[in-house]
Parts: structure tokens; C-alpha cells; sequence
């Protein structure tokens, strides 16, 4: 993936973190995009494109640990936001 469509990418998916149906789940995936959005490699931000684009209430039951995400979803990214500490995420 050359620099500009990586860049064009990132930016997306920072938009999309940050402006989601659910406020607190735009505020969680935008702090978590913001910390690690720029170092992800080609396969990451597949993987987070693909997080991004299920459902709002699915991906706040993931967080809480209400249900197991679907193991197609099963990624590195999946973990590192399953194990983002959200209890200092400041709106």
C-alpha cells in the first residue's frame, strides 16, 4: 500500500472511529484509532475496516464482554480493543 492511499485510508477510518451511531462507541474507537490508527500496517486496517463496519450495539457487547466476537473477526486488532483500557477515555 503506497503512502497516499494509506493515508487516504487512515483518514477514513479515523472518521468512521470517531462518528458512529452510538456516542460511546464513537468515543471509545475514535481514543482507540487515535493511539494506534498511524501505525497499523495494510492487513490492520483491513481488519479494523471490517470491525467498523458491524453494528454499534454488536461492538459495544464485545467491549463489555457481553458476547465473544464472531471468530471471522478474530484479529490482532480485535484484541487490542478488546484490551483498551476505556476507563480513562475522556469525552
Amino acid at each position: 500500500m503506497d503512502y497516499f492511499n494509506k493515508t487516504s485510508l487512515t483518514k477514513k477510518l479515523l472518521y468512521q472511529s470517531k462518528n458512529r451511531g452510538c456516542k460511546e462507541i464513537g468515543l471509545i474507537l475514535g481514543k482507540f484509532a487515535e493511539k494506534f490508527l498511524a501505525n497499523m500496517d495494510a492487513a490492520n486496517l483491513a481488519d479494523f475496516a471490517l470491525i467498523l463496519n458491524q453494528n454499534d450495539i454488536d461492538i459495544y457487547d464485545w467491549i463489555t464482554s457481553k458476547t465473544a466476537p464472531p471468530s471471522h473477526l478474530n484479529s490482532k486488532v480485535m484484541l487490542q480493543i478488546l484490551s483498551f483500557d476505556i476507563n480513562n477515555i475522556e469525552a
